[in-house]
């Protein structure tokens, strides 16, 4: 119940900012005892699905899509996630595991230094 509530709070959070949505979710499971990044891998695109859907179809509602845009990213996504999920299962856990942490620290450090 504990990660259930906390994974809708980190999509509070994705549906409105979306920055770094994935290390959250990453993150958040870890904490909560997720051993298989393949596994993690999974629940995070399943939440980051769901709490996207929703934030777009408010924006949809709302009328503040600019679909020209929207698509082009719609299509790009969609390619980028599918061929990651392939090539995530094909790397080693603790490879993949270094790189998340790698990346992860090199963006923050690339933010805070740019501030």
């Amino acid at each position: 119940m504990a990660v259930f509530l906390s994974t809708i709070v980190v999509c509070f959070y994705i549906g409105y900012f979306g920055a770094g949505a994935g290390f959250l979710l990453i993150t958040l499971l870890s904490l909560f005892g997720f051993q298989d990044l393949n596994e993690i891998n999974a629940l995070k695109v399943v939440a980051n699905t769901m709490a996207n859907g929703v934030a777009f179809l408010i924006f949809v509602v709302d009328g503040q899509v600019v679909w020209r845009y929207c698509l082009l990213a719609m299509v790009t996504c969609a390619i980028g996630g599918y061929s990651s999920a392939r090539l995530g299962r094909m790397v080693p856990q603790k490879i993949l595991r270094g790189l998340v942490v790698m990346i992860g620290l090199s963006m923050a450090a690339w933010f805070f230094w740019k501030q």
